[in-house]
């Protein structure tokens, strides 16, 4: 047992340097936009500049799920955000307004985008990711909704009805923009998107992208080119050591293949991607190639 206790504490160690880079900076030293165009096709708007928009139709639009105020609506749910500064360079670095809201004096907030007509959202597959800007004071941390699947982003732990949500990064109080990409399989293991109650991902219809920024007056919450895209870097093909298939290589797919080797965990598929070595075994051997995979090491 010796050996798992130095790799567990192997593990803590490196747990935060390797967590998924789910956020990232927005644009560079020269104001040009970081978001790799060549790896992203079949775009679905949900609120997209101008200039954006262009850009996808080159790459293909899927879906359009642009608010439009017809069939697709963004409500502040019982005036619970006001509007705030949406003006200046966008996250794409385009002078262009963005979604900026700021929380009333109700003691709760919410806003969400929906359509009329139930949606089809039976195309969205494991290679694609959800996109987004944010800035803003990350010690307001702010929840995500994305159908009935949801997260939290920020410093602090987002606590709703009792209940923390999943945090998934941070960004740097700095006044600039971040990107925000997650794959639509981290959604799907936090919770299911598209529950029977809200109709199934082939007839949605609810929210399909919400936010919540807590109840204390003043919180500010600014979002920006929200969408979805097919990711080439989320392909059928799930990376070496990812053994959980989530699309990120981290101390959760260590810990699975821990718990393959002490019997605990059966999961077919995990068990079958744990063996590194292709040996037909998964042993402390595996665990250790996953973990240098996480300290880059190996690849």
């Amino acid at each position: 047992m010796k050996k798992f206790t130095l790799l567990l504490a192997t593990f803590a160690m490196v747990a935060m340097g390797a967590q998924a880079q789910t956020v990232t900076k927005a644009l560079n030293a020269e104001g040009e936009s970081t978001f790799d165009w060549s790896k992203a096709s079949q775009f679905v708007p949900i609120v997209v500049g101008d200039a954006e928009y262009e850009a996808m139709k080159t790459k293909g639009i899927k879906a359009d799920l642009r608010v439009d105020d017809q069939t697709k609506h963004l409500w502040v749910w019982n005036s619970t955000y006001v509007s705030g500064d949406g003006s200046g360079m966008n996250s794409f670095g385009q002078l262009e307004d963005h979604l900026a809201l700021t929380v009333s004096n109700v003691g709760w907030s919410g806003m969400g985008i929906i359509s009329d007509n139930a949606l089809d959202m039976s195309y969205i597959d494991d290679t694609y990711m959800l996109h987004f800007g944010i800035k803003g004071n990350p010690a307001n941390p702010q929840c995500i909704g994305f159908c009935d699947s949801k997260f939290a982003l920020g410093d602090n732990p987002y606590v709703d009805n009792g209940s923390t949500i999943k945090n998934l990064g941070t960004w740097k109080n700095d006044g600039e923009w971040y990107y925000v990409d997650v794959p639509v399989s981290v959604i799907k293991k936090i919770s299911d998107p598209w529950t029977a109650a809200q109709g199934g991902q082939k007839a949605y219809k609810n929210n399909y992208f919400w936010t919540l920024s807590g109840g204390t007056q003043g919180v500010e919450l600014h979002l920006d080119n929200i969408f979805l895209y097919k990711s080439s870097d989320l392909g059928t093909t799930v990376a070496k050591g990812d053994v959980n298939g989530d699309g990120v290589v981290n101390v959760t797919d260590a810990t699975t293949g821990v718990n393959i080797v002490l019997g605990t965990e059966t999961n077919a598929d995990y068990m079958s991607r744990a063996d590194l070595n292709g040996d037909g075994v998964v042993n402390v051997t595996d665990v250790t190639a996953i973990v240098n995979i996480i300290l880059g090491a190996s690849n």
